[in-house]
């Protein structure tokens, strides 16, 4: 298996999609295609029943699953402002395209179809529209019934329209494109941007999504404490850090949501979603030296897990609020990943929400970047 990458930057989607083909053509020769994924800015939103067949005929194959994104990965860069066009290719590879209709009336079809047939030692990468993606039974159903799947993904969300995903086949704004990577023997991980403010509190009593006591003493008292004891430097809004029971709540035990609110009446902490007694509960607060400390800490566990072995790719799902505005600098993540590494192509998109590996199940996450390496 080998892979290419590719990037076009301008403004007229058919030209874009010429130019990225020609790319990948130049870096591949005579190689045909097995299949490609391809990330669209928002500008070519309106333009994909032209852009995707000339990228397709461009490419030589319909083999390609995508979305619009908030931002394109390609390389080193990461592209969040102005016109993009972001192409991973793959040859020497087995590999299927999947489109699949109405995802906010069916999500436990879209599951089954999407991850039908796949195996540990494949990748499956999801790109569902965000506005139209129901997590819970979907995920259920990826838990009961692919309890080994290796699967990365992103919500597809356009800031200026209708979340729009696609192959070489069709759009689709209430939808899930998938491609599956076969045999590619993938490693998937996980990476955070929040800090905890405090060591995690145990949920010693709740009902649905209200917690009404932590470590047994009534939940707001807790914040409270909390609060009054907090840092200047941790100004910024509160988020919940929800993680299984015991105390392995590394980047991969951990998910991050935020708080909806206080039930001052019962002294209760309202979360997104229904907790569980015995479940640990952290304050998180965003913060860019966690968030890059937390990312060398995953590239040095890749290339631990890696050895010696070289991938023939590297795909990367990120949050859209990790970008140069959190960082303060551009294409950090990007950046740092590639240079880890040192060659491997390196392609992904910015998205609504991360699908990711959380206590050996896959997880929607916040606020986080998944990384997957293969082939």
């Amino acid at each position: 298996m080998r892979s290419v990458v590719a990037l076009s930057m301008k403004p007229r989607g058919e030209d874009a999609a010429r130019e990225a083909a020609a790319q990948v053509r130049d870096a591949l020769g005579d190689s045909p295609v097995s299949g490609a994924l391809c990330w669209v800015s928002p500008e070519h939103a309106d333009h994909l029943q032209r852009l995707l067949p000339t990228l397709c005929l461009g490419l030589g194959t319909r083999v390609l699953a995508g979305c619009v994104s908030a931002g394109v990965t390609i390389g080193g860069r990461e592209v969040m402002d102005g016109p993009a066009l972001g192409l991973m290719v793959f040859t020497e590879a087995n590999i299927e395209a999947r489109l699949l209709h109405d995802l906010y009336a069916e999500p436990e079809r879209a599951a089954r179809e999407a991850l039908h047939g796949a195996g540990p030692q494949d990748l499956v990468v999801l790109m569902p529209t965000a506005s139209t993606f129901k997590a819970t039974p979907f995920l259920e159903y990826v838990a009961a019934e692919h309890p080994r799947a290796r699967v990365i993904g992103g919500g597809a969300a356009n800031p200026d329209g209708d979340d729009l995903v696609f192959t070489g086949h069709g759009v689709s704004q209430d939808g899930l494109a998938a491609l599956v990577i076969r045999d590619c023997q993938p490693e998937v991980r996980l990476t955070q941007s929040c800090r905890p403010l405090a060591r995690g509190h145990l949920i010693t009593r709740c009902e649905g999504a209200d917690v009404l006591e932590l470590d047994g003493q009534p939940a707001l008292q807790v914040l409270a404490a909390l609060l009054a004891a907090r840092s200047e430097d941790d100004d910024g809004p509160l988020l919940a850090g929800h993680a299984g029971p015991g105390d392995r709540v590394g980047a991969e035990g951990l998910f991050v949501r935020p708080f909806m609110g206080l039930d001052r009446a019962r002294a209760a902490v309202r979360l997104s979603q229904p907790a569980q007694e015995g479940d640990a509960l952290l304050f998180l607060t965003r913060a860019v030296d966690s968030s890059r400390a937390d990312l060398n800490a995953m590239m040095l566990e890749t290339l631990g897990v890696l050895r010696r072995r070289r991938p023939a790719f590297a795909l990367m799902t990120n949050c859209a609020g990790r970008g140069a505005e959190f960082q303060g600098i551009p294409d950090y993540d990007a950046a740092v990943v590639s240079g880890f590494l040192d060659g491997v192509p390196l392609a992904g998109f910015f998205g609504g929400f991360e699908l990711g590996p959380f206590r050996g199940k896959t997880q929607l996450h916040l606020f986080s970047a998944v990384l997957a390496v293969g082939g």
